[in-house]
């Protein structure tokens, strides 16, 4: 008998925790075979849940595309010599800023002797040969010499002053001064000096070092005008336009979302099947970009409007996506459905729903608890 109560006391007591275990898996997050989920008021404040409506939206249609900023050629130059040498000065580095017309470095080489002596020598028998041709001239004309005297006086001076001329040119292109190399003033070290305004972007060489008129000695660029160089695809280049707006992010360097507008299309269709597009930069200054920051670029071809949900209310499941639907609200908690949302427009923060969701209360904040 004793036995037979025990044996009925331990059955009530099973019973009774089945009974509690049930009531409170229907108090947390029950979800049924028709997708409904129950979340109790202590659960939607605890995790700072949030409902709302949908509400209209203006999205962009648009024409993915990738690129980098970039410079017009006028702004980028690259410095050679025109006559190699051993670098003797230089006193810059990486990223200072020059003027136009400010002293990069400077070569030395005895060759660069041998040139201005030559064009001396040159200029002093140019005098002397000029003489000669007029006096020939006038014997000439006065049938007093004949014509080959006359013409071998010609030729001389014509190639002597031809020679003088080209000289004169390569020693200005070595930056010295014709007058002083006539006075004999010669230098075996020359000067380069910057052609353009901007900041040193790359140094090739050093001190002592041995540089040819093929060695790209250094590089200078200038950022008063970045632009995007685009990339898109054959397929989509017929809706591209000038004037269309675009919508770039430099992922490297920044989060944020920058504009720009379509300058120029290209009409050429590269090997990797893609056409050039170049845009300007909307508010230039106000960006502190580097020129050859990649960019990924949304090209705007259009606009439209339709109801929309924060993308925060939005649940991602194994590559579905879905909604919650407020199905109704008592004084211990909400019922929701769980609801498969279509893949239609979308933004950085907003979804666009299907018209048979416009109207409903959906969970706009915390869907990821569920």
């Amino acid at each position: 008998m004793k036995n037979l109560s025990t044996i009925i006391l331990l059955l009530i007591v099973a019973s009774c925790g089945e009974s509690s275990s049930t009531k409170e898996n229907k108090t947390t997050a029950n979800e049924t075979e028709s997708n409904e989920i129950f979340i109790t008021k202590d659960q939607f404040s605890s995790n700072d849940m949030k409902l709302g409506k949908p509400l209209e939206t203006t999205f962009d249609n648009y024409i993915s595309a990738n690129g980098y900023i970039d410079v017009p050629p006028q702004n980028r130059a690259s410095v050679r010599t025109f006559m190699a040498g051993y670098v003797k000065k230089s006193p810059l580095l990486i990223g200072n800023h020059v003027t136009r017309g400010a002293l990069l470095l400077s070569l030395e080489n005895p060759e660069y002797i041998d040139i201005q002596q030559e064009y001396m020598e040159i200029g002093e028998q140019l005098e002397y040969l000029k003489s000669e041709y007029e006096r020939q001239n006038t014997l000439y004309e006065e049938q007093i010499t004949s014509e080959k005297n006359f013409l071998k006086a010609k030729c001389d001076y014509n190639a002597a002053k031809a020679k003088f001329n080209g000289l004169e040119k390569r020693i200005r292109l070595l930056n010295l001064n014709p007058n002083q190399v006539m006075k004999g003033n010669f230098s075996s070290v020359i000067h380069l000096y910057a052609p353009i305004t901007g900041t040193i972007a790359n140094l090739t060489y050093s001190i002592g070092s041995y540089v040819s008129p093929t060695d790209e000695l250094m590089e200078i660029v200038n950022n008063d005008h970045l632009h995007l160089e685009l990339n898109v695809f054959e397929k989509d280049i017929l809706n591209v336009h000038k004037e269309q707006e675009i919508k770039f992010k430099v992922l490297e360097a920044s989060d944020s979302t920058f504009n720009a507008q379509v300058h120029l299309v290209g009409n050429t269709i590269s090997k990797d099947k893609t056409v050039k597009v170049h845009g300007h930069l909307r508010n230039e200054k106000d960006m502190n970009f580097t020129v050859g920051m990649y960019v990924n670029a949304k090209i705007i071809t259009n606009t439209s409007k339709s109801f929309a949900i924060p993308a925060t209310a939005v649940n991602n499941e194994d590559d579905k996506r879905f909604v919650f639907i407020l199905i109704s609200e008592n004084n211990e908690g909400y019922y929701f459905k769980k609801t498969a949302l279509p893949i239609l427009s979308s933004n950085d923060s907003q979804v666009a729903i299907p018209e048979n969701i416009k109207n409903k209360t959906v969970l706009i904040k915390g869907a990821h608890f569920l």
